[in-house]
């Protein structure tokens, strides 16, 4: 395919980022991007070997036989800011985009049955709701001096990204000993990802000529599971310990949909293009390895320290969804793989924990959460197709903080969690506008976010007038 030498490349090459970056990257998150109850969460999950509340039932479900009154959970709901920002894409511009939403969390409590103690849980597990757009207006060469005197053009793009994933657990606890527990968790898990991004060129040549590009790409994925966790508990003299085993995702039944469109017409009938496919009931696979979680919890008189050290093991490339040829009417064939691979990674973290008052504890924590996708782990397309779509796989950091403010009847958790990465990015899709990109140019791009939470602990044997325990 051809391309006119009036196109605009700062502006094209703008465009190409955001096509790359809204398809195969943003709904993709580390292991640990998110965490669930009140004290873990400020905490930052280093909580393996400590946890204390009723966020066991995801960090370690055996801590429940040997937590005095776990009580019943609400986390609070979050209210996070995003931004993203890019530099050098264009010389001398900035590129953000941010917003501001709240997402819920997580609810945990507990029954007999049969005599024993089972735990209930629901977990929001992952959320995502992401739209840009971008519209040059009418470019000229007043704009961008490289455009031809009286032609001009017109640039529009737009992408998005949804991701949903919702837990519900069951978790029994047994007590072997005083200072030894084991535990286990079954969660049911529904996982909906989809995503897309269509981009619209329009040129005004020589002689009143138009050029049109158009493509639209849109996919989505749905999976249905089971997710197993088995974990050990220990209290020594002088400290706790914890190990918490999470099994591969054991996928019950999974289904894509992929949709695309592209359309070329020009002035040479021979570059003309025309590519349509609506494909419905394909092929998925969703994965999650095996990891395994190792958590200390050291108290110092009434403070307390706590570490973390985690392991995930790597998976061989698989498809994500099966996209099988595709066929274009003026002949066109085009194929596209959407394939993704994950390395074995290793995070780690600390937090502490500082009585101020006998009624208020603070909170401080730090931990990593590396990207199991490399770029090129996770591939939309191929290089003799539609294209090639590299992962932008963050390394996110996570700093966390905040307060417990004890009361008879309950506990009010409060504080704020910062997370932040940054990536250079080289890579183009391969599109009929190819030839104008400067393929050697790297960009950063970076994500900020900002979590604000208000939780509440409380008894519901307590409220109910029974005799409250002394609650660790």
């Amino acid at each position: 395919m051809k391309t006119n030498n009036n196109l605009s490349p700062p502006l094209i090459t703008a465009a190409l980022f955001f096509l790359i970056a809204s398809v195969s990257c943003l709904a993709q998150r580390g292991y640990e991007y998110e965490n669930f109850g009140n004290r873990s969460v400020l905490l930052n999950g280093n909580v393996t070997g400590s946890v204390n509340d009723l966020g066991a039932v995801y960090y370690n479900p055996a801590r429940l036989a040997l937590i005095k009154n776990p009580g019943f959970l609400v986390q609070g709901k979050f209210y996070e800011w995003n931004r993203i920002t890019i530099d050098e894409l264009v010389p001398d511009e900035r590129f953000q985009t941010s917003n501001f939403t709240g997402i819920p969390g997580m609810i945990a409590g507990s029954f007999d049955m049969f005599n024993t103690r089972f735990y209930y849980s629901s977990i929001s597990r992952n959320r995502l709701n992401l739209s840009l757009g971008f519209n040059s207006g009418v470019v000229s060469n007043e704009d961008d001096p490289q455009i031809t005197p009286g032609n001009q053009l017109n640039l529009k793009v737009d992408i998005n990204n949804r991701l949903r994933e919702d837990w519900f657990g069951l978790t029994w606890a047994y007590k072997v000993h005083d200072g030894f527990a084991l535990g286990a968790s079954l969660f049911a898990s529904y996982y909906t990802y989809s995503g897309g991004d269509g981009t619209r060129l329009i040129q005004d040549v020589n002689q009143d000529e138009v050029n049109i590009y158009e493509s639209n790409l849109r996919f989505s994925q749905s999976s249905y599971g089971l997710y197993f966790k088995i974990a050990a508990a220990w209290i020594f003299e002088k400290w706790e310990l914890g190990v918490n085993i999470d099994l591969p995702y054991l996928e019950i039944f999974g289904q894509g949909k992929f949709n695309f469109d592209e359309i070329l017409a020009t002035n040479t009938t021979l570059d003309d293009l025309f590519i349509y496919e609506d494909l419905n009931d394909l092929e998925s696979t969703q994965k999650t390895p095996l990891s395994i979680n190792v958590g200390a919890g050291i108290p110092i008189k009434n403070h307390r320290i706590h570490l973390n050290l985690s392991w995930y093991a790597p998976t061989g490339t698989y498809d994500r969804i099966e996209i099988p040829s595709l066929g274009g009417s003026t002949g066109e064939e085009a194929s596209l793989a959407f394939q993704e691979k994950r390395r074995s990674i290793i995070n780690f973290g600390a937090g502490g924990e500082i009585e101020l008052t006998p009624k208020l504890d603070t909170y401080l924590s730090f931990s990593t959460d590396f990207s199991p996708l490399k770029e090129a782990d996770e591939v939309l397309g191929s290089a003799d197709g539609i294209g090639v779509s590299n992962l932008l796989a963050f390394d996110n950091y996570h700093f966390g903080g905040g307060f417990n403010w004890k009361f008879n009847r309950a506990d009010v958790v409060f504080g704020a969690i910062f997370t932040t990465g940054v990536q250079e990015f080289n890579s183009v899709r391969d599109r009929p506008i190819d030839a104008l990109l400067p393929t050697e140019e790297t960009f950063k791009i970076g994500i900020n976010r900002w979590r604000f939470l208000v939780g509440l602990n409380l008894s519901l044997r307590d409220l109910f007038g029974e005799k409250l325990n002394e609650q660790q």
